[in-house]
């Protein structure tokens, strides 16, 4: 009776220390993989920073396409900057970012008639463009698309 109490207790030892190694391995797994640093993708772009295209006027191809970059700051602000029949157009105003739908609203400061209102919409791509970018002139009747790239 000896033997046998000796070779269970043997036994319950080396199933406690077996216990333990895979409770040590299962706690080191799950402290791992919570500790894990999520990281963006290095094919992704923020959407603050230089971008740069072009812009088609709906009816006017012979004029087509025009230069265009924006300046889009983390404060909300957008600096628009553009050739308009060879004239150079400065803009100021807002923007923001939903769903990837990409929205602004500028101004003239520079250029054309003050303050002429624009507007324009974009799908943010986060692989860096902007694409299917509509704009509307809101105090005339030209309008016309748009794309962009980020810049580096």
């Amino acid at each position: 009776m000896t033997l046998a109490l000796l070779s269970f207790k043997h036994y319950l030892d080396s199933m406690k220390i077996r216990f333990l190694i895979a409770l040590f391995v299962v706690c080191n797994a799950v402290l791992m993989n919570s500790c894990q640093k999520v990281v963006k993708s290095s094919t992704e772009v923020d959407i603050i920073g230089f971008w740069e295209g072009e812009i088609t006027i709906d009816g006017r191809a012979e004029v087509d396409p025009q230069y265009v970059n924006l300046l889009i700051k983390k404060d909300g602000t957008v600096t628009n900057e553009g050739q308009w029949f060879n004239e150079l157009r400065i803009n100021l105003g807002t923007w923001e970012l939903k769903n990837n739908i990409f929205q602004y609203r500028v101004s003239n400061i520079v250029g054309g008639e003050n303050p002429n209102p624009l507007i324009g919409t974009a799908t943010f791509d986060p692989s860096g463009k902007l694409v299917e970018g509509k704009w509307q002139n809101l105090s005339g009747s030209n309008s016309g698309t748009f794309e962009m790239v980020k810049r580096k």
